[in-house]
């Protein structure tokens, strides 16, 4: 199986040119996904996409995340992969636009990752994060309704987050695509196989292209959501290692095809009565 992702968009080896990438911020990954960030993007105006998150590990961004309900979060299983038992690793940045802003940030307690990721194929690459205390809807905050169903070929799909750009910065503002375009299962599989390789796009993923735009190393676990609907349908997870616009479609976890895993697991009572979870809410009450 072709190994996708040999990074997280933050270091680019050029004897890795050939490989896809996972969106992720993170060091050198043997995995095949990676952190994405948007290629010639725009900003993204206070207020307008307020489900978007910031993961952040150990005080560094790290990934991209959607905010589906009062106290769940939505990214990649190659986000937190080997970290599954560490949550005090992590807390979420919400509210803001801002990379570096901290004003609102609440500790994780739980991670929920799904029990068939394959972290070669990049298969099943969804996880949930349970956070500390809940998150109110507000002017700059609000959740992101799941998509029951594949977009359409016309619609346009929006793609957020804090990935690398096109002069290999991560941007302190959360940029926008929103000329991205959903390709067939199909048709994506050929496009990533020209020459006869091994990459798979299961059932599980989705994939979008655009000539003008695409994600990039820092977008992992982040928003693919169809404007037309206003559904998330994607999860950012793997794409071309130098993001190069209109050569190879972004591949994201389908969240129609994941949605019973999503909402099953959303609903799983977080461990609010064990002492970790109780530890933690004091410990980090303060955010």
């Amino acid at each position: 199986m072709l190994q996708k992702a040999t990074m997280s968009f933050i270091n680019l080896l050029p004897a890795l040119f050939s490989l896809p990438f996972l969106l992720v911020s993170g060091q050198l990954q043997r995995p095949s996904g990676s952190n994405l960030t948007i290629i010639n993007g725009q900003p993204v105006a206070e207020g307008e996409i307020k489900y978007q998150i910031a993961l952040i590990r150990e005080g560094k961004f790290h990934c991209g995340g959607s905010i589906i309900g009062p106290e769940t979060i939505l990214t990649a299983a190659h986000c937190v992969y080997g970290d599954e038992e560490r949550p005090d690793l992590f807390t979420v940045r919400y509210g803001t636009i801002h990379r570096e802003s901290s004003s609102n940030e609440v500790q994780v307690i739980e991670i929920i990752r799904h029990e068939k990721y394959n972290d070669k194929t990049v298969n099943f690459d969804v996880a949930l994060l349970k956070i500390a205390r809940a998150i109110t809807p507000s002017s700059s905050v609000d959740f992101v309704g799941l998509a029951t169903e594949l977009p359409a070929a016309t619609d346009s799909l929006l793609l957020s987050g804090w990935g690398r750009n096109e002069r290999g910065r991560f941007p302190e503002r959360l940029q926008k695509a929103e000329t991205l375009k959903f390709i067939d299962n199909s048709s994506c599989e050929k496009s990533w196989n020209p020459g006869g390789e091994e990459t798979v796009i299961t059932k599980n993923m989705l994939c979008a292209i655009s000539s003008q735009q695409s994600g990039c190393n820092g977008d992992s676990g982040g928003p693919l959501v169809n404007r037309r609907t206003g559904k998330l349908v994607g999860i950012v997870s793997f794409g071309e290692q130098y993001c190069r616009v209109g050569s190879l479609p972004n591949v994201y976890a389908s969240v129609p095809e994941l949605r019973a895993w999503i909402t099953g697991n959303s609903r799983r009572k977080r461990l609010a009565k064990s002492f970790r979870s109780f530890y933690f809410s004091l410990k980090y009450s303060s955010y």
